[in-house]
């Protein structure tokens, strides 16, 4: 790890990948409270990594790949633990949840598959999705309506079809694309890969 390499917003995504292991426990221990307050914290690094390196001009290779990675694990994790703690609510809403799990599970496959790598797209549907299943998921476990939660499934279904779209068009990995449109629109097929965490 270089110098430059050795910056806050990187050790933010390292953290995410850092709590996936401590928030399963806390599922596996029953300990709802403490998991979600871990959730929470993983969520606003996630918002923040992104953020400060642009703004401080710390975007890094690394970064990319911390933090597609700490994205993948807290998803991973965060699947896990609803089996855990919230079976009930996960088979309630089978037919919503269980195409958003596949959906989040495909996106890496196919990544790996094509360029033996991650590709950190954090397009805007995918940002979009992420947010609201974490406000439709909040809702849902404090008793709301459960419908918030159920078009943020479709919303990440619908991410995983643009990501895997973009996969299969881009000739080589690539990083920060807004979505698919752009890519076609402005010929990002070819341009160089821009590796930015976010």
């Amino acid at each position: 790890m270089t110098r430059e390499e050795l910056n806050l917003p990187n050790m933010l995504s390292g953290l995410r990948l850092l709590a996936a292991p401590v928030m399963l426990a806390l599922a596996w221990q029953g300990l709802e409270r403490a998991f979600v307050i871990l959730l929470v914290l993983a969520f606003i690094t996630d918002a923040l990594d992104g953020m400060l390196a642009r703004r401080w001009n710390q975007v890094t290779e690394l970064g990319a790949r911390l933090d597609s990675w700490g994205d993948l694990a807290i998803y991973i994790t965060l699947i896990c633990a609803t089996y855990l703690l919230w079976s009930d609510l996960l088979f309630e809403h089978a037919w919503f949840v269980f195409p958003a799990i596949i959906g989040v599970l495909t996106v890496p496959t196919v990544n790996l598959i094509k360029f033996r790598a991650l590709s950190a797209y954090h397009t805007w549907l995918t940002k979009l999705a992420a947010v609201c299943i974490f406000l439709g998921g909040f809702i849902l476990l404090t008793g709301g309506p459960a419908w918030p939660f159920q078009t943020a499934c479709v919303l990440t279904v619908m991410s995983t079809l643009e990501q895997v779209g973009i996969t299969l068009y881009l000739p080589e990995k690539r990083s920060n694309v807004k979505s698919l449109w752009h890519v076609v629109r402005t010929g990002q097929r070819d341009r160089p890969s821009n590796p930015v965490n976010d």
